[in-house]
C-alpha cells in the first residue's frame, strides 16, 4: 500500500470528474449544434438526448452543486452589498471536507460506509457497471442512428459516439480506484508487518482489521453505524462481524456446557487470544505455537478467552487481539479444585483435545486451552493503536470525524430542546489546566522529542492569538518531521465525578472530546498539524482501546481557529483515560512547529 497514493484518491477522483464534465459539455455542445435545422429527426434527437444524460454519471451532480453554491454567493452578495472577506477560505474549507468530496464524486456518504467497506465497494461496483452499460448503449444508439444521407448529421453522431467511447477510460479508472480503496480497508496490512513485497499468509488467516473499525468505535446514535443490538449468543456470526459490531465485553458463544447439539467433528467455538503485535504478524505466516513456558494453569497448549475484555487479565503480552473459530473436539470441563490435574503438563493431550475451565463465581471469565493449532479453523486480527500507525498515516479514520461530529451535534441539540425546561446537571471538564491560563504546563507531562510550549498573544508567531484568555498550547521548535506533545492521565474511578465500578462498566457512558486548534497552512502544503489521542485504561493500566482525531490542519482561515468535537464509547473496565496532544511539523524550512491548541475539554456523559 502506498500512503501518498491513498491520500491522493480524492484528487484522482476529482480529475476524473473534471474529465467527465468536459466530455459532457462537449457532447451537449455538439448535440445542440444546428439542432433547429434537424426538425425532421426530432423524435430521434430527443431519444439521443436522453442517452446523452444517462451516459454520463457525474456531470449533473457536479454542475448542480457548483450552480447552487455560486447562486448562494450571488444572492448573499446582493443582500449584503459587499463581498465577504473570507469567502475563499470558506469555499476552500468546504471543498476540503471529505463528506463534501464524497457527495461530489457520488461516493457513499452514509454511516454504513464506516464499518462496511465490502458493502460499499459492491454498491459502487454495481453503480459503475450500470453506468458503463448505459454508455455502451449510448454508443450503439449514436453509431446506428439513421442519418438520412445528411453528412452534417452523420458527422455529429460519429463524434458523439467517439466521445462516449473515450469516457470508458474514466469509468474503468474509477472502478480501479474504488477497488484499491477496498483493498486498503478490507485487506489491511498493519505497519508492524515489515514484509511489504512478498506476503504469503496462511489460508486459515482471514485478515487484519484496522483498529478504527473495531466495535468500541461504533456509535449508538448513528443509523447503520450502531453496535449490534442483539447481545445474545449466536454461533453463526462471522468473525469480522463479531469484531466490528460488538464491544470488547461481548461473548459470542455460551458456556460450553450450554452449547446445543454438540458434535465432536463439527461443533466450533469462538475464542479470543491476546499477544504482542510482532507475534500476531508471525502467527499470520506460521500459525499458533503452543505455550510451554511455566507456569501454565491449564497445561501446555494454546489459550483462549470468551471475550476480548477478559484476555487482558490472562495474557502475558499486549498489542494485538485475535478472534478465532475453533474445533473443540473432545472437551474436559474443570473447575478450580481440578486444576492440579492438568497444570504444567500435556498428559491430557492423549485423551482430550480441549480443557475448558469454568469460573462459577464469574462465568464471563471462562477460558479454555486446546492442544493443537490444527483445531483452529480460521482467525482475524486487530493490531492496537500504539503498535500500528498505518491507520493514522493513511488517514483512514479522518473521513469519519466530520460525520460523527455532525451526528453528535444534532443529537445534542435535539435533547437540549426536549429538556430545556428541566434541571440539567452539566458534566465537568475532567482536565487540569485545559487552556494553560496559568501560563504554564502544570498538570501535563511532555512527551517529546521536542518540547511543547505555552504561547501568549503573538509571542511565538505573529497573528496567532489564543482562542480564549491570554495563553494557549503551541508546538514549539523542532526539525522536519519532529513532534512535540503533552499528556495528562484522568482518573475516573472515584475522581471528580465520583464514578463507581458498576457505573463505569455499564457501557452507557461516552467520552466527549472537545477542543479548538489552529495551524500554519497554505493551499499546497500543510506546515503544521495537531492530533489528539484518547487511551482508555483498566485498573491495571492495560490498554482497552485507543481513539484518535487523526492529523488535523485548520483550513477555515490562516490564522484562525477550528473546533473539534466527537464522542466515543467508554469501554467496559475503563478506570482512567490518557489525554494526549501531539503537535506535528510538516515543513522543511525553519524549525517552528506551527500548530496550536486551546480550551481542551474531556467530559464523561
Amino acid at each position: 500500500m502506498c500512503r501518498c497514493f491513498y491520500k491522493s484518491l480524492p484528487i484522482f477522483h476529482s480529475f476524473l470528474v473534471i474529465y467527465e464534465v468536459i466530455c459532457g459539455i462537449v457532447r451537449l455542445g455538439i448535440f445542440f449544434t444546428n439542432i433547429n435545422n434537424q426538425s425532421c429527426n426530432y423524435d430521434n434527437n430527443i431519444f439521443n438526448n436522453r442517452t446523452t444524460f444517462i451516459g454520463s454519471n457525474y456531470d449533473g451532480f457536479f454542475i448542480t452543486f457548483l450552480s447552487l453554491w455560486f447562486g448562494y454567493r450571488i444572492l448573499r452578495l446582493c443582500r449584503t452589498g459587499h463581498h465577504q472577506p473570507r469567502t475563499n477560505c470558506h469555499l476552500r474549507h468546504l471543498l476540503a471536507s471529505r463528506p463534501i468530496q464524497r457527495f461530489l464524486l457520488f461516493n457513499c456518504n452514509c454511516p454504513c460506509y464506516i464499518a462496511r467497506p465490502k458493502w460499499r465497494f459492491l454498491v459502487r461496483f454495481l453503480f459503475i457497471t450500470i453506468s458503463i452499460g448505459l454508455r455502451l448503449l449510448a454508443i450503439i444508439l449514436y453509431a446506428t442512428a439513421p442519418t438520412y444521407y445528411n453528412y452534417e448529421f452523420s458527422s455529429r453522431t460519429q463524434k458523439l459516439s467517439w466521445i462516449c467511447a473515450i469516457t470508458f477510460a474514466s469509468s474503468i479508472l474509477t472502478l480501479l480506484l474504488d477497488y484499491y480503496h477496498f483493498r486498503v480497508w478490507w485487506y489491511y496490512v498493519p505497519s508492524c508487518d515489515h514484509n511489504p513485497f512478498y506476503r504469503r499468509y496462511l489460508k486459515k488467516y482471514r485478515r487484519f482489521i484496522p483498529y478504527h473499525l473495531m466495535g468500541a468505535n461504533r456509535n449508538e446514535i448513528q443509523l447503520w453505524n450502531e453496535p449490534c443490538a442483539l447481545q445474545r449468543f449466536y454461533l453463526d456470526r462471522t468473525l469480522e462481524y463479531i469484531m466490528i459490531f460488538h464491544f470488547n465485553t461481548y461473548t459470542p458463544t455460551p458456556h460450553w456446557s450450554d452449547v446445543p447439539n454438540k458434535n465432536l467433528l463439527t461443533t466450533t467455538y469462538i475464542g479470543f487470544h491476546r499477544t504482542d503485535a510482532e507475534a500476531a504478524v508471525s502467527i499470520a505466516y506460521t500459525d499458533f505455537n503452543e505455550s510451554r513456558t511455566r507456569p501454565q494453569m491449564l497445561g501446555f497448549g494454546i489459550y483462549f478467552a470468551r471475550s476480548i475484555f477478559h484476555t487482558q487479565f490472562k495474557a502475558r503480552r499486549d498489542g494485538a487481539i485475535i478472534c478465532a473459530e475453533i474445533l473443540m473436539g473432545r472437551v474436559l470441563e474443570i473447575e478450580n479444585d481440578e486444576l492440579g490435574n492438568v497444570s504444567n503438563t500435556d498428559a491430557w493431550h492423549q485423551t482430550f483435545d480441549t480443557i475448558y475451565y469454568r469460573h462459577p463465581p464469574q462465568p464471563l471469565r471462562d477460558e479454555f486451552c486446546i492442544k493443537s493449532n490444527e483445531q483452529i479453523l480460521k482467525w482475524v486480527m486487530s493490531i492496537e493503536p500504539p503498535f500500528d500507525t498505518n491507520v493514522e498515516r493513511y488517514g483512514c479514520s479522518q473521513s469519519l470525524l466530520i460525520l460523527n461530529a455532525i451526528v453528535f451535534n444534532a443529537y445534542a441539540t435535539k435533547f437540549s430542546r426536549e429538556f430545556e425546561c428541566e434541571t440539567i446537571i452539566i458534566s465537568p471538564n475532567l482536565l487540569v489546566n485545559p487552556g494553560t491560563e496559568g501560563g504554564s504546563t502544570v498538570g501535563w507531562k511532555q512527551t517529546g522529542p521536542s518540547a511543547a510550549i505555552v504561547n501568549s498573544n503573538r509571542a511565538f508567531n505573529g497573528g496567532y492569538y489564543p482562542h480564549s484568555g491570554s495563553y494557549c498550547f503551541a508546538g514549539g521548535n523542532g526539525l522536519n518531521g519532529s513532534q512535540s506533545g503533552l499528556i495528562q492521565n484522568v482518573q475516573l474511578l472515584g475522581g471528580v465525578q465520583g464514578f463507581t465500578e458498576s457505573q463505569l462498566d455499564s457501557c452507557f457512558f461516552r467520552a466527549e472530546l472537545y477542543f479548538y486548534y489552529q495551524t500554519w497552512d497554505n493551499f499546497f502544503m500543510r506546515h503544521g498539524q495537531v492530533l489528539v489521542r484518547l487511551t482508555f485504561r483498566s485498573s491495571l493500566s492495560s490498554i482497552l482501546n485507543t481513539v484518535t482525531t487523526g492529523e488535523l490542519a485548520c483550513k477555515t482561515s490562516n490564522a484562525g481557529w477550528c473546533r473539534y468535537i466527537n464522542m466515543f464509547p467508554l469501554p467496559r473496565g475503563t478506570r482512567s483515560i490518557d489525554y494526549r496532544i501531539t503537535f506535528i511539523r510538516k515543513d522543511v524550512v525553519g524549525t517552528d512547529i506551527d500548530s496550536y491548541i486551546d480550551d481542551n475539554s474531556l467530559r464523561v456523559l
